[in-house]
This record gives C-alpha cells, structure tokens and sequence, in this order.
C-alpha cells in the first residue's frame, strides 16, 4: 500500500552556491537549527567547500522544502557504482510527524534512479529508533551483509529500487 505523503521539493543546495553567496549557509541553518554540533560546520568556508567536495566526489545535498515553501530539514546522497547511500537526514523537532522525512525518502528514491542506483543504504546509529521507524516504513530491511561497514556503531538498512 502506497503511503501518502506531503507535498515536497529537493532543493540541491550546490545549485545555490553562486559566488560565495550565503544561501546555503542559511539553509543549513534551517535545516539543522537544533544541532549544536552543527553550529561550528555551518559557520562558513568550511562549509562551502565540504559541499563543494561532496559535489566532485558525486555526492548531493538537498534541503526538503514543503508545499508553503519552507525548509523542513535536510537529506543527501552519495553514489557508490550502483548503490547510493542516504545520510543527512533531519527534520526540526516542529517539523516532525508530518511525513516529509518519509516524503524525502520517496523523492530522494526517484533522484537515485534517475542516477541509475539499484540499491539504497542508510546507517542508522544505534537508539535512533524514529529513523529505524522511518526507513522500515520507507521499505528498507536491516543488511546483515554490510554489517561490517556499520563498524559496530549502529545498523545498515537498504532497499532495492524497482526501475
């Protein structure tokens, strides 16, 4: 049964880097508002070229805007030959419940294919039971064949994209 989920947008945030400008910056601070560990890695250069290096290296960042154009968190993915890895994934605590973490799941779903990804992953840390529940509902089931790349730190979900 197909979930519905609320109306979204992936914005990459790389696209908004033009000259030096602070936009992604700002998105970065809507998205992870809450993460304090987040507040020495979004306060500047650093930042710019961590995206930018993600983007050489084919990874892609996304900040989740709804339909009244508000960002309500962040996601991104890293290719990987024929699997792509989803990381990054947060919603603000006001933004949760909602379904966009599902919504950007499913939208980052059809970008992966659009990269010809069979297979997405995600670790998921250990006690971070909301994702656990999020990715279970997205479809993903534990990989105990990757197992040794989660290094005992928490769980390799993945789910195989139908094409």
């Amino acid at each position: 049964m197909q979930l519905e989920h609320p109306v979204i947008k992936l914005i990459p945030l790389f696209g908004k880097m033009s000259s030096g400008s602070r936009l992604t910056l700002g998105l970065l601070k809507d998205i992870y508002p809450e993460k304090g560990r987040y507040d020495e890695y979004i306060s500047g250069h650093e930042t710019r070229i961590s995206i930018f290096k993600d983007h050489i290296l084919g990874r892609r960042w996304f900040a989740i805007e709804n339909g009244a154009k508000e960002i309500v968190g962040g996601i991104a993915i890293w290719p990987e030959k024929n699997d792509g890895w989803v990381g990054r994934l947060y919603i603000p605590d006001k933004f949760r419940n909602q379904g966009y973490a599902s919504a950007a799941i499913s939208e980052l779903e059809r970008h992966a294919k659009n990269l010809g990804i069979k297979t997405l992953h995600a670790f998921i840390g250990h006690g971070n039971e909301p994702s656990i529940t999020t990715f279970k509902k997205a479809g993903f089931n534990v990989n105990e064949k990757l197992h040794h790349r989660a290094e005992g730190k928490g769980v390799i979900f993945s789910r195989i994209l139908k094409h």
